[in-house]
């Protein structure tokens, strides 16, 4: 589930990859029209505007047709549910914990091998001014107190400040593009070791 622009794009990156059971919500309409994938939900109608508090009043009022939206978007059998959101934006920092308990109660209704929900957070530039890093801070605390209650596991930090320093000569547009297929490039090759047959431990 991407949650929020960032979000999204993580999601859709998974997609390109050939995970199949993705989908995004967005407060934005603008923000999901660019995303390639074909499960989309609009829960706003001009964006969060880096306001965290609207995004999650939002997901609120469409608390119910979220539950139905990433039913119909992953099925009913299903691992493990992982969410993509962005620590700094609106839309995802202010989702990101109540998508948290929405997975819960869909991995617990149909039986998941797990009632923690996977988070994959990515944290924002330094240049990306004080508001949207003011918004990681508090969003960082809320998914570690997720991760303390037992709600979180894995949580799984992307530092873009980092990512930049390893492509620093990258446009932006090209930049986020190397930076989500670096992330989920990383985990796809996990996943495909680990389900292959080998006469060694994987």
């Amino acid at each position: 589930i991407g949650a929020g622009q960032g979000g999204g794009r993580l999601a859709e990156t998974f997609h390109k990859f050939g995970y199949r059971r993705t989908c995004a919500i967005n407060t934005s309409p603008q923000d999901l029209n660019t995303l390639d994938i074909p499960h989309k939900l609009c829960i706003g109608k001009s964006g969060a505007g880096k306001n965290m508090g609207i995004a999650r009043e939002n997901y609120g009022e469409a608390k119910e047709d979220a539950y139905d939206f990433f039913l119909d978007s992953i099925g009913e059998k299903f691992d493990k549910i992982f969410i993509c959101a962005g620590a700094g934006g609106g839309s995802g920092a202010g989702t990101v914990i109540p998508i948290v308990n929405t997975a819960r109660e869909l991995q617990t209704r149909y039986g998941a091998s797990t009632n923690k929900v996977g988070v994959i957070l990515a944290l924002p530039k330094v240049s990306e001014g004080k508001k949207v890093n003011a918004n990681a801070f508090h969003t960082l605390r809320k998914v570690f107190d997720a991760v303390d209650e037992g709600k979180v596991s894995p949580l799984i930090l992307v530092d873009n400040e980092k990512m930049n320093k390893m492509y620093p000569n990258l446009a932006v547009a090209p930049f986020w593009e190397t930076a989500n297929k670096s992330i989920a490039g990383l985990f796809h090759l996990f996943n495909m070791t680990a389900g292959k047959d080998s006469t060694y431990s994987s």
